[in-house]
């Protein structure tokens, strides 16, 4: 038994005329006169003769086998992309869209329609009428393109266009030849070549006097263009002859592919302060339904709203998605779909809130006091923000209110933070407390007058020494009495000179107090004094007076 397996096994494998691997969209079945070629090569559907396109995509010098590329996958029909089957571009024909229509089965395509477009050509100079390429296509056939311009660029292929007004691109540009009938034998020789031929029944019989060519079902039963009976075509057969000018057809099949009907679900929405990276959107759950075609997600942002505009993220087809630093809130969602983007279904946004950052700004009403004084530190106000006060480095808090009124001992440095939607700023202030004075300095201005006089200013010699913090307090004295006792304060004298009022009428002494913090600490310059003399009394006498000549 098992040596009759083996045997038979061997004899599949030597008769079957076909290429086996697994079948898809991109890489039809083939049999061994035919060839997959997904690969973009230069010029791709160029044809080989140097006058009317060269050089584009063929086979080995050895097999020289019939090519299949598929050129786009999943395309909605539109009213544009049917005419450019139909006549391509004016910048790649001679701009005439009365050419032929292009073959259909079983109804063609229409608006509306998902299909799948590929490319089925000859490139080799060689005789296939015999040995012809056959291909098997995972969809139906339903729309096959012959003519000279249907086998030339439309929108939605994934091979280049031209640029710059070159015959560049995957593509050749008729206005670009020097030999305009060798151009348009792009297309297939049959028996009554020419352009714009009628279609007979003679280019889907096989033969070795003219090309020609087949569209079968699966079981290889070939079927007339405009076939509407409804068994599905699979299959094309390629029988040419070609010499340097390539045989190009076009198959269009109409893709087993629906859309998906639910979109999934993503999570992880996130906050930051300021700019943030976020981290990665996970997958709740993923896209469903919907069939064939390649499920397919892409990813798209928002700093608008959650509901849009949105703007696509470039190489983005995972589930989930890492989003890159953000300095304003955005939104992201993920888009499913398996056939055609525009028919993608999209989950809810999750949102990624960049929350700004709340100022904080300390401030004291008095930044310098002395022991036992106290002052307040107030926060400028910021709505729905909450407050915090501590000593800087440490983390009990001292007052959760806009102000605080410490009375510190040493020299301190308050903290403050603000917090608002999670998002926190601190600013410090410090509060130097003094000490008092250690020298009154000096003032000079003495003087002295006989009678009543308008005293002198008096001068600040050296000023108070010493002690920090507080505020360097200076306040005047006068005293009448003596340089030590008697002094009284002179109002609104706050300087560190002093020129006392006209006029004094007696001595008097002044001196200058000093003080940083409490005026019972004040400490006193030696007193200046202004003297008043006084004028001296003038009485005079005789023994005698009156006496007589020469008498004394």
């Amino acid at each position: 038994m098992r040596k009759l397996y083996l045997h038979f096994l061997f004899l599949f494998l030597v008769i079957s005329p076909y290429t086996y691997y697994s079948q898809t969209a991109t890489t039809p079945l083939t049999n061994s006169y035919a060839v997959v070629d997904n690969n973009n090569n230069n010029k791709m559907f160029f044809g080989q003769l140097s006058c009317a396109g060269c050089c584009g995509n063929d086979d080995n010098n050895t097999d020289e086998r019939v090519i299949v590329t598929y050129e786009a996958l999943n395309l909605t029909v539109t009213q544009t992309l049917l005419n450019q089957l139909k006549y391509s571009t004016s910048s790649y024909t001679d701009g005439s869209t009365s050419n032929p229509d292009l073959l259909e089965w079983n109804g063609g395509i229409e608006i509306g329609d998902v299909v799948n477009i590929y490319m089925v050509y000859l490139n080799n100079n060689v005789n296939r009428r015999s040995d012809y390429g056959e291909v098997t296509f995972e969809d139906d056939i339903y729309a096959v393109g012959y003519d000279w311009r249907h086998t030339l660029w439309f929108s939605g292929t994934r091979f280049s266009g031209y640029t710059n007004n070159n015959n560049n691109g995957d593509y050749p540009r008729y206005s670009k030849q020097s030999c305009d009938s060798k151009f348009k034998d792009r297309w297939f020789e049959p028996s009554n070549e020419g352009e714009n031929a009628t279609v007979l029944s003679s280019w889907t019989t096989q033969n070795t006097l003219y090309d020609w060519f087949q569209v079968t079902d699966i079981n290889g039963n070939s079927q007339q263009p405009g076939y509407t009976g409804g068994s599905p075509m699979k299959k094309l057969r390629l029988g040419c002859n070609n010499a340097s000018k390539g045989d190009f057809f076009r198959i269009i099949t109409k893709s087993g592919c629906s859309e998906p009907t639910g979109a999934g679900s993503i999570g992880n929405p996130q906050s930051g302060c300021g700019s943030f990276n976020p981290s990665t959107i996970t997958n709740t759950s993923s896209g469903s339904g919907g069939s064939g075609g390649t499920a397919t997600y892409f990813w798209q942002y928002s700093t608008s709203s959650s509901s849009g505009p949105w703007t696509t993220i470039g190489s983005s087809n995972n589930s989930t998605y890492n989003p890159s630093t953000i300095s304003q809130t955005t939104w992201y969602r993920r888009a499913h779909y398996r056939c055609n983007s525009s028919a993608a279904v999209y989950t809810s946004a999750v949102e990624m809130t960049v929350n700004s950052t709340p100022t904080a700004s300390a401030s004291a009403s008095s930044s310098s006091i002395c022991s036992g004084q106290s002052t307040t530190l107030s926060a400028t106000t910021v709505s729905g923000a909450t407050y915090a006060w501590r000593v800087n480095g440490s983390s009990t808090v001292l007052s959760t209110s806009s102000t605080y009124s410490p009375s510190p001992s040493s020299s301190t440095t308050y903290q403050l933070t603000v917090t608002k939607n999670g998002c926190s700023a601190t600013n410090n202030v410090t509060i130097t407390v003094g000490t008092e004075i250690t020298g009154a300095g000096s003032i000079n201005g003495a003087e002295s007058q006989c009678t009543s006089y308008d005293p002198g200013n008096i001068e600040n010699s050296l000023g108070a020494q010493g002690g920090s913090g507080g505020t360097l307090t200076y306040f005047w004295e006068v005293s009448t009495t003596s340089n030590s006792t008697g002094f009284t304060t002179i109002p609104n004298a706050i300087s560190s000179s002093y020129n006392p009022p006209p006029t004094i009428s007696q001595t008097t002494w002044y001196r200058r107090g000093a003080y940083r913090c409490s005026p019972s600490s004040a400490l006193y310059t030696q007193a200046v004094q202004k003297t008043v003399i006084g004028t001296p009394n003038a009485s005079a006498s005789a023994s005698f007076s009156s006496i007589c000549n020469g008498s004394s």
